[in-house]
């Protein structure tokens, strides 16, 4: 498994307010609001972690949320 796949897997393995947080914390809900699905919400937050640079701030965050659920 790729470490890119298995940062989203990890990343959709959080709970749905975990997910808002980590969005939020990375800045990435201003202007995100309006949205179909999940499944178009999270591809537009996914391609603003990659464009925006932030993959490796995502990776620490999606760690730290795990680890408490622990």
């Amino acid at each position: 498994m790729t470490e890119t796949r298995r940062l989203v897997y990890n990343f959709l393995r959080l709970p749905h307010h975990r997910k808002l947080e980590v969005a939020q914390e990375l800045g990435l809900l201003d202007d995100i609001k309006d949205y179909a699905t999940d499944q178009d919400f999270f591809r537009r937050i996914f391609r603003r972690v990659k464009e925006q640079g932030k993959v490796a701030q995502l990776q620490q965050l999606v760690d730290e949320h795990l680890q408490e659920l622990a």
